[in-house]
Order: C-alpha cells, then sequence, then structure tokens
C-alpha cells in the first residue's frame, strides 16, 4: 500500500486484535502531500504487540487517537514511528505505556518531529531503549524528567544524531548500574548545551564516556568530521531508500549515520 491515499477505519472491529505488528508498515510512503490517519474509532485495549505499526509512512502527518486507543497490554513498541518523516506533531498523551518492554527506536528517523510531550509515559518495565531518537534531526529540546530508566539495560544511541537538540532533562534518568549500555548515546548532537542529570553520578558517567567537562557534550570523535558527516546527512535525507517486500525486512536506512542492530 506504498501509494494509498485515503482509507477510512471507521467501521473496524479491533476489540479482540490482539496483534497489530506492522499494521500499516510502509504504507503512505510515495505521496506528494503528508495525510492524516484517523484512528479515533479503534479499541486497542487488548493488543499486546504494535511493534513497526506505522514505520517507514513516509508522508504520514497526523495520526489521531483517541482514549480508546487503550495501550494498557502493549509489551513492544519497537519502531512504532520509525521514518515516520513528516511527522511534526504527535499526541500521545493517551498512551498507558506501563507494560511495554521495548522501545528500541521508537521514534528513530522522525525527521520533522520538532517536539514531543511524552510526560505521561511510564517506562518503569521498559529494558531496550536503544536508538529511541536516533536521528530526530529537528528536536531542539526533550523533557525526560518523566522516565524511569531503573530497568533499562540498552541506551545505545539513544539520542544520537539530534543535530539540533539544545537541551536535554534526564533528571529521573538512572545509568550507574553495572551492565547498562550507553554508548554513542550523545554523539553527533553538536549543539547540546544544557544537560540536567540527577544526582546519583550520572552526569560523571557520561562526562568519563564523553571526556569533556559539564556543558556542551561533544562526542570524543573529531569534531569537524562529525558536522561534516552531518553535512552529507542533510543533503541525503530525502534520498533515503526503500526495499522491502516484507515486513521483517531491513528498510529506510540513512545513507551515512547508522547502526549496528
Amino acid at each position: 500500500c506504498y501509494a494509498l491515499e485515503n482509507i477510512d477505519l471507521s467501521s473496524f472491529n479491533t476489540k479482540n486484535v490482539t496483534n497489530m505488528e506492522g499494521m500499516f508498515f510502509s504504507c503512505f510512503s510515495f505521496l506528494l502531500n503528508p495525510i492524516t490517519l484517523n484512528l479515533s474509532s479503534f479499541d486497542t485495549r487488548k493488543v499486546r504487540n504494535m511493534k513497526n505499526m506505522f514505520r517507514c509512512c513516509k508522508t504520514l502527518g497526523n495520526i489521531i487517537f483517541s482514549p480508546s486507543f487503550n495501550t494498557i497490554n502493549v509489551k513492544s513498541m519497537s519502531k512504532m514511528f520509525k521514518n515516520c518523516q513528516k511527522l511534526v506533531n504527535l499526541n500521545l498523551s493517551s498512551f498507558d505505556t506501563s507494560n511495554v518492554i521495548n522501545m528500541e527506536s521508537m521514534f528513530e528517523h522522525c525527521d520533522s518531529l520538532m517536539s514531543i510531550d511524552l510526560s505521561c509515559f511510564n517506562t518503569k518495565k521498559v529494558v531496550n531503549m536503544m536508538a529511541m531518537f536516533f536521528c530526530c534531526g529537528k528536536l531542539i529540546s526533550l523533557d525526560l524528567s518523566s522516565f524511569d530508566t531503573t530497568n533499562v539495560i540498552d541506551m545505545r544511541y539513544m539520542f544520537q544524531g539530534c543535530m539540533n537538540l539544545v537541551s536535554l532533562n534526564l533528571s529521573s534518568f538512572n545509568t550507574t548500574k553495572r551492565g547498562k549500555k550507553i554508548e554513542g548515546i550523545f554523539d553527533y548532537c553538536n549543539k547540546l548545551d544544557n544537560v540536567i542529570f540527577n544526582n546519583n553520578g550520572e552526569s560523571s558517567l557520561i562526562k568519563k564516556y564523553y571526556g569533556n567537562k559539564y556543558g556542551k557534550l561533544k562526542p570524543k570523535s573529531n569534531v569537524e568530521k562529525a558536522d561534516k558527516s552531518f553535512q552529507d546527512y542533510e543533503e541525503n535525507s530525502k534520498k533515503l531508500s526503500y526495499f522491502s517486500s516484507t515486513i521483517g525486512a531491513e528498510v529506510c536506512k540513512s545513507q551515512n549515520i547508522s547502526y549496528n542492530r
């Protein structure tokens, strides 16, 4: 459904659905103008899997959720909005994430996303946040002060490539436990000036990894090289390729910035 221009789902009865993985995968990919997807009639109270649900919906500009879009039983939101390149705002205030375990790449390459309110997110059970905001290039500030990362094991590349991110509130983050993975968490965040940590050693851990004083966090890697990499990235961001005939295929890769999954 790459060229799908419109779909009326108002008559859908989803009250017994348990799996919505890849439901709209790569739909709305080749349209000229962003479209709106209305899911206000969806009853998702029994759904447990929303992995890849909107992945690579390239020209999806807005999604209308309602309180009936109940996510209380969902365990995986991995790559749920990955490569939704035209989403500017995303209202997730109705989401109950209290049972979600996997948020890997949830917003990866949401290239137009300028702000997002995640204050309602309950992340107490999440173990994987790898690349959650990877290459969200237009995000300027992000408040994750409500996030409980006590059980998160993998935070690698979580903010990597957020090249316009200036302010980041991580005041509730716990990254000090042995075994937590944070490699590349701020790589190529070259405008990041203000990071709010808690008092549990988070700042010292991050500084140890990046080798910089508190303040403007620059990665260890060559800054000029990083800047050049992002100039190339910006030039090629519209040239992303989509090669997929099955949901399991690896699609929508950036030509210049990637991580090992």
